[in-house]
């Protein structure tokens, strides 16, 4: 798979939505999928949205898409060495991740009609996980929005809250189909 933003590619079905608003109220859509091998976790994130902003010094901010992952699937109230999140800002070619382990992630974003999409093939090996059929890990999407410049003003997320940056208990379960 080539990781270049576009999600037309026959393999993704990117239609889960994220709209549990944790922060602010939501107007905008965002949808995700999710596929895997045994080298990559690939997400792939479509935001629709009329005003699109990349001009704060934090980049969550920003209008961008955070992705949670809690490897082990223990749902611990604090980050292990088995979590992650990354965050892919809009307009942005670099990729956050709190402990700057994004070695070999491959990123991109695309402006899409309406909004932007995001695509992201994360190494197992980057959260210490040997992937196999049926296997569920710790996940979530988080989607932030900024509607004027400066802060961020909605934060919606798939299953967690606001506190996804730090706490895992709350992340959705994505099992890995065979």
């Amino acid at each position: 798979m080539t990781v270049n933003g576009d999600l037309n590619e026959s393999a993704w079905n990117v239609s889960t939505s994220v709209s549990k608003s944790v922060a602010g109220t939501n107007n905008n859509t965002t949808t995700f999928g999710v596929l895997w091998d045994s080298n990559n976790l690939y997400v792939g994130v479509k935001v629709l949205d009329g005003n699109l902003y990349n001009d704060s010094t934090d980049i969550w901010e920003d209008d961008g898409v955070e992705i949670y992952i809690d490897g082990n699937h223990n749902h611990g109230t604090t980050y292990d060495s088995n979590d992650r999140q990354f965050i892919k800002g809009y307009n942005d070619t670099s990729l956050f991740e709190v402990g700057g382990r994004t070695t070999n992630v491959q990123h991109a974003w695309k402006a899409i009609s309406g909004g932007y999409a995001v695509e992201l093939a994360i190494p197992w090996s980057n959260f210490g996980i040997t992937p196999s059929a049926q296997m569920t890990i710790g996940f979530d999407i988080g989607c932030n929005d900024d509607d004027g410049g400066g802060a961020r003003d909605v934060q919606t997320v798939w299953k967690g809250t606001i506190d996804n940056y730090r706490n895992t208990s709350a992340f959705g379960d994505l099992w890995l189909a065979p």
